[in-house]
């Protein structure tokens, strides 16, 4: 008897000391909503256009820090406001100054909608964890990273799309992809949850945010010069543009080139079917090259979005756009298959916008035997191009992955030209209107992720098992949520 009462005088004991620290009433709501202010202003200017990847490596920290041995519905509440602090600053000048103006705000909503959903997931069961240790942190990681796998039913979003300027993400990428890459923002994330943090992980993750923070905003200087056309034949081209016309778009692809490129690539249903002719006859010209645009095809009453190659020879074999965006899927039939068009001495692998959110998509048109990928964009106009900014992330990505330079053409903002390592070579910003040249060496290098594909959410699979698995705390929770519903032993 004797026994059993020290055992629990011993257990309350534990429990009074591991819970301490745990908020109670109001206050705990007042700690979340401050942390999750602080997150969603330094989630919304990690992200492009302002584009400071750094603060990727830290910006949840605030919430799981106010949030953390709360409750699954606090923590969940969190990451809802986060999100929403998120996407009201997303249109403010804190973002960029507003040079697009017949934007809409409901694209930036939907946007940090679904990182809402991710977020507030995590958040939620990161407030139910009691035990932080590095099994905790790699576990976390993994099921945050599956939980962003739930938004390619509609939009994928990841929060490793904050490293889409850094080199040393894209050569991380090119193993395991971006799943990769975000499985490593987020544990540096939860490493603030962490009950005996050395001074080495403060140390790692305080030199994570600086290297990172300089390195990508080196990158974005240089891609963005003050000269948007580099001289050099053998150049690709990529042009912004609003053009209403083929002869409007014809004459501003030319302006301040020097010398003919290789390849120009225009954006997403810039013409009509009609006039695919007149690029034709251009391309065939003396100072012609092959172009790359998307039109509205209509064969045998279907419409689909196709894009073709226009050289000297004539039009090429249209590919049909697979992954169809909001309402374009109720009117447009969505295409089965890659292409790649031999184009002189490369092949040219087409894919049109809404592909490149989908890394499988990408990926069947690399193993097609693409040499470059040429991708024409139409994003919905948004506040600062905050969308248009958030969707060309995607790009360096993708070529990381897959080893091929790809050339983006929009036509607001952010049109982008990458090499094969997911360097960008260069950027047209937000509102400006011409012509993106850079020399482009085309041609492509074997990534494991080209050969392996996803291959990491398995491993995230199993890392997510074994921790919760091995976690009695974890497994006494499931006990007592079963029990509670009388589906099973009560504790």
């Amino acid at each position: 008897m004797a026994d059993f009462r020290s055992r629990k005088t011993k257990t309350l004991a534990e429990n009074v000391l591991r819970n301490a620290d745990r908020p109670h009433g109001m206050r705990k709501w007042i700690r979340m909503t401050v942390g999750a202010i602080a997150a969603g202003s330094l989630f919304v200017v990690a992200l492009p256009p302002v584009a400071w990847g750094g603060l990727g490596w830290i910006c949840m920290m605030p919430v799981l820090w106010s949030t953390r041995r709360t409750s699954f519905l606090v923590g969940f509440a969190g990451g809802v406001l986060t999100a929403t602090v998120g996407a009201l600053l997303s249109v403010t000048p804190l973002v960029g100054p507003a040079v697009i103006e017949d934007g809409t705000i409901g694209w930036n909503f939907v946007g940090f909608g679904l990182y809402g959903l991710v977020i507030a997931l995590v958040m939620g069961l990161a407030a139910e964890v009691r035990t932080w240790n590095w099994r905790a942190v790699f576990g976390m990681a993994s099921l945050a990273v599956l939980a962003e796998l739930i938004t390619f039913v509609r939009l994928p979003a990841h929060l490793g799309l904050t490293q889409f300027a850094s080199m040393p993400m894209m050569a991380v990428a090119s193993i395991g992809g971006i799943w990769l890459v975000s499985w490593f923002v987020w544990a540096a994330n939860f490493t603030i949850l962490l009950e005996r943090p050395r001074r080495a992980t403060s140390v790692a993750v305080a030199a994570l945010v600086l290297g990172t923070l300089g390195l990508s905003l080196d990158t974005l200087r240089r891609a963005d010069s003050a000269i948007p056309v580099e001289s050099g034949v053998g150049g690709a081209l990529a042009l912004q543009s609003r053009g209403d016309s083929v002869d409007e778009l014809l004459s501003r692809q030319l302006e301040g080139v020097r010398d003919r490129p290789r390849l120009g690539v225009w954006p997403e249903l810039a013409v009509a079917q009609s006039e695919l002719e007149a690029i034709q006859t251009f391309a065939a010209g003396p100072h012609g090259f092959p172009i790359v645009t998307s039109y509205h095809r209509v064969e045998g009453g279907t419409h689909r979005n196709s894009a073709v190659v226009i050289d000297a020879r004539g039009i090429s074999e249209p590919y049909d756009k697979r992954k169809l965006f909001a309402a374009e899927s109720e009117t447009t039939q969505a295409g089965t298959r890659p292409l790649t068009v031999a184009v002189v001495r490369e092949h040219v692998g087409l894919n049109i916008c809404f592909d490149s959110c989908f890394p499988r998509i990408m990926r069947e048109t690399a193993l097609a035997g693409a040499d470059v990928i040429a991708l024409p964009t139409l994003d919905p106009a948004s506040p600062n191009g905050f969308i248009q900014a958030v969707h060309a992330a995607f790009t360096p990505f993708r070529a990381a992955e897959l080893g091929v330079p790809i050339v983006r053409a929009e036509t607001t903002a952010w049109s982008m030209i990458v090499d094969a390592r997911g360097r960008i070579l260069g950027l047209t910003p937000t509102g400006r209107e011409g012509p993106l040249v850079r020399r482009l060496a085309s041609g492509s290098h074997w990534t494991l992720y080209r050969a392996w594909g996803d291959w990491f959410l398995w491993v995230c699979v199993g890392i997510a098992a074994a921790w919760i698995v091995g976690s009695s705390k974890m497994a006494t929770c499931a006990s007592t949520w079963w029990g509670r519903r009388g589906r099973g032993p009560r504790p």
